[in-house]
C-alpha cells in the first residue's frame, strides 16, 4: 500500500490502519474489503488470536497478493 499512497507513510513509525482504510473508502471498495479481510484474518485473528488454521491463512494470503498486485501495478521501477 506504500507504493500506492506514500503520503501515508511520511512521517515516524507505521501508519494507522484506518488511514489507508479511509483512502480506499473513496478510490476502490473491492480493495478496501480485501484489505479489511487480509487484516482481520492475518493481523488480528492469527496474530493476536493465534488461530493456525492453514485455510484461513490461504485466504488471507490471497487477499494479501491481491492488495499488493493492485498496489504495485503501475508503480514498477
Amino acid at each position: 500500500m506504500d507504493a500506492k499512497y506514500p503520503e501515508i507513510k511520511k512521517g515516524k513509525g507505521r501508519p494507522d490502519i484506518s488511514k489507508y482504510k479511509n483512502k480506499l473508502s473513496k478510490e476502490n471498495l473491492k480493495i478496501l474489503s480485501k484489505l479489511v479481510y487480509a487484516y482481520d484474518t492475518l493481523h488480528l485473528a492469527m496474530g493476536y488470536d493465534g488461530n493456525l488454521s492453514y485455510n484461513l491463512a490461504q485466504e488471507g494470503i490471497k487477499n494479501a497478493i491481491d492488495i499488493i498486485d493492485w498496489a504495485t501495478e503501475n508503480n514498477v521501477d
